[in-house]
This record gives structure tokens, C-alpha cells and sequence, in this order.
């Protein structure tokens, strides 16, 4: 039965290789005869899509039903967009690094100076330009242009 089973596969394989291969072969031709036809043809192999998906697998659970299948993504899509206690903050990211420097000014006994304004103003005229924004959107020019 599994052989025969493989077997099956192997033909449906062939015969869409087959199918695929006559398609390209077409589209070839065409493209060097016909305009119209190769046109039709790749406007054709274009717009042919897949359906939706008539079943989705969910643990040990098949579900079927179209509805059933949003309600599942649905609630799939909220758990990742929900954050939970333990998702870090933006405050604790920066806060752990800067603790970090007091605690090492400590144990050193020599501590950091603050930065000056001229020493923030060259630190930004220094950045290079035309970089892409970090992840709140925020460019060198915008740090630049923001000083003047």
C-alpha cells in the first residue's frame, strides 16, 4: 500500500513537472511570435493562486470550519500582540545599562564626569548621515538639525 502510495506521488509529480514545462515552453514560443499570446499567458500563470486554507492544524486539533479558522489566527495574532509581564520594557533596557556604570563608578571610586554641551553637540555633528532611523524612527539629521 505505501508503495503504491509513492508510486502515485511520483506519476502526479511527473505530470505536473509535465504541465509546467509545456506551459514555459508556450510562453517561450510566444514570446517570440506572438506579443498578444505571450501576454495572455503570463498574465495567466500570474493570476493563478492557491485557495485559502480549508484546514489548519492546531496541536492535536483539525478545524475545518472557515470561522473556526479566523477565530484561531484571530487569538493566535493576539497572544503575540498582548505583552505579558515578562516582556521587557523600554525604561528597564536603559535603566540595566546606566545601573550598571554607577555600579562600576562605585567600585572604582573615581567618578564619570557628566557630558558637557559642547562635547553633545560634536558627538552629534560626528554621527554620519544619510544611515538609516533606528527603531523609533529617529535619523542623524534629526539629532543635527534639532542643535541649530
Amino acid at each position: 500500500m505505501i508503495q503504491e502510495k509513492r508510486n502515485l506521488r511520483r506519476l502526479q509529480r511527473h505530470a505536473h513537472a509535465d504541465t509546467r514545462r509545456k506551459d514555459i515552453n508556450n510562453t517561450m514560443e510566444a514570446s517570440e511570435n506572438d506579443q498578444k499570446m505571450f501576454h495572455k499567458l503570463i498574465k495567466a500563470q500570474r493570476n493563478t493562486h492557491t485557495d485559502h486554507t480549508a484546514i489548519l492544524r492546531e496541536g492535536n486539533n483539525e478545524i475545518s470550519d472557515p470561522s473556526e479558522i479566523l477565530d484561531t489566527w484571530k487569538f493566535h495574532f493576539e497572544l503575540l500582540a498582548t505583552p505579558t509581564e515578562n516582556s521587557t520594557n523600554k525604561n528597564n533596557i536603559i535603566e540595566l545599562p546606566n545601573q550598571l556604570i554607577l555600579e562600576k563608578e562605585l567600585l572604582m571610586g573615581s567618578p564619570i564626569d557628566p557630558a558637557t554641551t559642547l562635547e553633545v553637540k560634536n558627538a552629534i555633528g560626528n554621527i554620519n548621515k544619510n544611515k538609516a532611523a533606528d527603531k523609533d524612527g529617529i535619523s542623524a539629521e534629526h539629532l543635527q538639525y534639532a542643535t541649530e
